[in-house]
């Protein structure tokens, strides 16, 4: 749990850093780490042989890698940049309706109407390129904007109605 609960964060930003909890983690490991190996220690076990007690140890010292590499190698993939799919970059030709990014950090009406006005912004450019026709549908906004047809049919609306502002 500790250690999805790391990673998860980790990936929004929201790293935890609490000393307790790696405390925590550092027991529960040395524990595993001295019940894996007590009866194979040398004056323990009856006889000694040191491939079982290296054996015994790989476990613990393996948990303790993924411990602390899960959650660093999860915010590493979090932070990739995909690309934008309407400028021909690697990258899925269909992007959701989502907040890309730490949705905490943003109102969702602030965030969505500012990327709105982004994708109008764009579409009027194409428009005015000739890339998109004077009245385009959703569904070619889409496709020229890379969004999904959620934020599509809300640029169509706007290109079509636009705000008296």
């Amino acid at each position: 749990m500790v250690v999805g609960a790391r990673a998860y964060l980790g990936t929004r930003g929201q790293p935890i850093t609490s000393r307790v909890l790696v405390r925590i983690e550092w027991l529960f490991l040395a524990l595993t780490l001295g019940m894996n190996t007590w009866q194979y220690l040398p004056l323990v076990a009856e006889t000694f042989e040191l491939s079982r007690l290296v054996l015994h140890l790989l476990g613990p010292i393996v948990a303790v890698a993924v411990v602390t590499a899960l959650p660093i190698i999860l915010a590493a993939f979090s932070d990739l940049d995909h690309g934008d799919p309407s400028r021909g970059d690697t990258g899925p030709s269909y992007r959701t309706n989502a907040v890309i990014r730490y949705p905490s950090q943003h109102s969702p009406g602030a965030r969505d109407s500012e990327e709105i006005r982004a994708l109008v912004s764009r579409a009027r450019r194409l428009i005015a390129a000739g890339e998109l026709p004077p009245a385009p549908g959703a569904d070619k906004v889409r496709r020229a904007l890379g969004c999904g047809m959620d934020n599509a049919r809300t640029v169509r609306d706007h290109l079509t109605h636009p705000d008296p502002k």
